[in-house]
């Protein structure tokens, strides 16, 4: 019948979805030797194994050159979607041509390279309209975090020292959970982090320390990956690689251009950029609209020879 031919395409797409991410494995991995092996040879530590660590590790690469914004997102979104590959192929393999009708109601559990455009755009369009009804309840910017707040123990991550932007982002993380629940809710519905489900009945997901941290820690290096050289960025980046960012950040996206965008996450870049280390920057952008952030301009960074 039609129906089971449209099945049987699907199937093969998300086969292909498969393949994908497995390729997409083996091209972080070689990527990882790479820069363990070039760390080993320059004296350095190899990948750490804690908790997060690994954010920083990329981080500290990145700072050295020998890692790309490219490449700390395929690092980042192969271990997103490597970790659902095996129950995600055993779906695949037990439904066939019947697994369109069952990814609608798991949607998550699909990895990113296995969805169709229509999926995305349900998925971010319930984020948004969770965003939205977050924003409608006009909660106000809490403080931040001050500097001898928060205390963090030194072994959750390899101390203040061996691990700043990690430890800043864990810190902030340990404030925000300390906030009141419609604080922690709001937050949670603006980047997204919570899930379908607990965002929408309004119960804090079991994780959210531990994501809220994770997200933190990405959002950290990834902006100063973008601020690195934005005018370059600002140019190269596809429309949906500038969508994906937006929404990272809490960005409205559906039905929005790529210049509005573009506008926004520059918007976000510059309150990074104003942010001192103790988040309030950043608080104050989760906790209003794009329209108020202030200027979105970003300038080139001045070159050696202009500082002379």
């Amino acid at each position: 019948s039609h129906l089971f031919q449209i099945g049987r395409a699907y199937g093969k797409f998300y086969w292909t979805g498969v393949k994908a991410t497995w390729a997409n494995h083996k091209r972080a991995k070689a990527l990882k030797t790479q820069i363990t092996t070039a760390n080993r040879n320059s004296g350095l530590p190899n990948m750490p194994r804690p908790l997060l660590a690994h954010l920083e590790f990329y981080y500290e690469n990145a700072g050295k050159g020998k890692l790309t914004r490219t490449d700390f997102q395929l690092l980042m979104r192969e271990q997103y979607d490597f970790r659902k590959l095996p129950p995600f192929a055993l779906m695949v393999a037990l439904f066939g041509e019947w697994l369109p009708l069952i990814v609608p109601f798991v949607p998550s559990a699909v990895p990113r390279t296995c969805r169709i455009p229509k999926q995305i755009e349900d998925m971010r369009k319930g984020v948004e309209e969770r965003r939205k009804k977050s924003f409608r309840e006009g909660l106000s910017t809490p403080k931040a975090a001050e500097s001898n707040d928060e205390a963090m123990p030194t072994s959750a991550a390899g101390g203040k020292k061996a691990l700043p932007r990690l430890y800043v982002s864990m810190r902030t993380a340990q404030h925000i959970v300390k906030m009141g629940k419609p604080q922690m809710l709001h937050i949670s519905r603006t980047l997204g982090i919570g899930g379908r489900l607990f965002d929408s009945i309004g119960v804090q997901h079991p994780l959210f320390p531990v994501k809220l941290m994770r997200h933190l820690g990405y959002l950290h290096i990834d902006d100063e990956l973008l601020l690195k050289d934005w005018v370059l960025s600002h140019l190269t980046l596809s429309t949906e690689e500038t969508r994906i960012a937006c929404e990272e950040r809490g960005i409205d996206v559906v039905g929005r251009g790529e210049s509005e965008l573009k506008e926004d996450l520059g918007k976000w870049l510059e309150g990074r950029k104003r942010d001192d280390g103790s988040y309030g920057e950043i608080l104050k952008m989760l906790f209003t609209r794009p329209n108020v952030w202030g200027q979105s301009r970003i300038e080139a960074p001045e070159t050696a020879e202009s500082s002379d």
